[in-house]
């Protein structure tokens, strides 16, 4: 009797010194910031670099046109990677459809990586206002890393200058993004 209390007691201790082990590294991890990042970045799994071309990959639209690559390459552009039917994704849309027409010079444009092609394509275009495309064979999607949206990354004559992670649902978030899309040269 005396030997199996000992070895409860035991069992119990090496268990909770165990599990908060694991909850301090988890909480270490998660709170790590991706200094490369245009915006504090807690998912590591992203590889989005900044200061390099966006990579290579094939954008179609719902009629299955391919957006040519001078759209990407040339100028300033926000891709927006997005999940139709995603609570997140939509708040994001919301607050994209607020300042779209702030920059004439910046084009917004929607990127699906995952689903069907043609259900993921028309569901976009009906909870989205910015032109959505399909990122085919998820090339553009996979070699960034992307999965889950919605992300933002901004391309400048084709090279990922800046990127955001999750919803701008928060004041301060909003109004952060406004002002470097204002003062954006």
């Amino acid at each position: 009797m005396r030997s199996q209390l000992k070895w409860v007691i035991v069992f119990s201790a090496g268990t909770t010194i165990v599990f908060c082990a694991s909850f301090v590294l988890f909480f270490f991890f998660s709170q790590r910031v991706d200094p490369g990042a245009g915006h504090p970045s807690r998912q590591r799994r992203l590889r989005i670099e900044v200061g390099k071309p966006i990579p290579e990959g094939e954008l179609v639209d719902l009629s299955d046109t391919r957006l040519g690559e001078d759209a990407l390459r040339r100028g300033k552009v926000v891709l927006v990677f997005l999940i139709p039917h995603c609570e997140p994704c939509q708040r994001e849309g919301e607050f994209l459809n607020t300042i779209l027409n702030r920059r004439k010079d910046v084009r917004f444009y929607g990127v699906v990586s995952f689903g069907e092609r043609q259900s993921v394509l028309q569901a976009a275009a009906s909870e989205f206002s910015i032109k959505v495309f399909y990122d085919r064979d998820l090339r553009i999607g996979h070699s960034l890393g992307i999965n889950q949206a919605p992300v933002k990354v901004f391309l400048k004559e084709g090279i990922v200058e800046r990127f955001w992670e999750g919803a701008t649902v928060e004041d301060e978030d909003k109004q952060s993004f406004i002002k470097w899309l204002d003062e954006l040269q």
